[in-house]
């Protein structure tokens, strides 16, 4: 429990650098400077393939300078304080990278963002919350995995009922969805 907002923190950060490494490679991989032979090495400096790992170095600096300077001011901490501080410090880092390379994959691919995602985002959150108390409520720890999966099982059996059950009341997709499971089923 004492360490819950450190793991939250770096799940966050953890969130952020994987869209930054899928984000960098998308814009990589379309990069068209290293197939022609002619190309000059001023070419090469203003392409992705120079521009991304140069912003990544500099983000890289910027995160190690202040994780030198948190750690010679507040060294005298508890250690859980100061891995909080790593975790923080890691997070605000990404931010700027994450910006930037949104930007650039928004641009050259012309992406849209589907405002439908925002129902499955809230279903999960009003799932969850409840969840996670019941869980902590209701759920022992048992070290024997014959007395613990049963009842864990049975939670996240729960939370994927509820998922289906209110994605299916609030999204038109899903409900067609279903009923076409439900109607290749009956022909069975």
């Amino acid at each position: 429990q004492i360490a819950l907002p450190l793991v939250l923190i770096m799940t966050m950060r953890f969130i952020l650098d994987t869209f930054n490494r899928t984000f960098e490679n998308f814009l990589i991989g379309v990069e068209k400077v290293d197939q022609n032979s002619q190309s000059s090495f001023k070419k090469y400096a203003q392409s992705k393939l120079f521009v991304i790992p140069t912003f990544r170095l500099i983000q890289n600096i910027i995160y190690m300078s202040l994780l030198a300077t948190i750690l010679l001011f507040y060294s005298s901490h508890n250690l859980v304080d100061l891995l909080t501080y790593w975790a923080i410090l890691g997070f605000l880092t990404s931010i700027p990278i994450t910006i930037y390379l949104s930007i650039l994959v928004y641009r050259k691919f012309n992406l849209k963002f589907d405002y439908n995602v925002i129902k499955y985002i809230i279903t999960v959150i009003v799932i969850f919350i409840p969840l996670s108390i019941l869980t902590e409520t209701y759920l022992e720890y048992n070290e024997r995995i014959l007395h613990f999966l049963p009842n864990l099982l049975l939670f996240v059996g729960l939370g994927i009922t509820l998922y289906l059950s209110i994605t299916y009341l609030v999204d038109n997709k899903t409900r067609v969805l279903f009923n076409a499971i439900i109607q290749e089923i009956k022909k069975k």
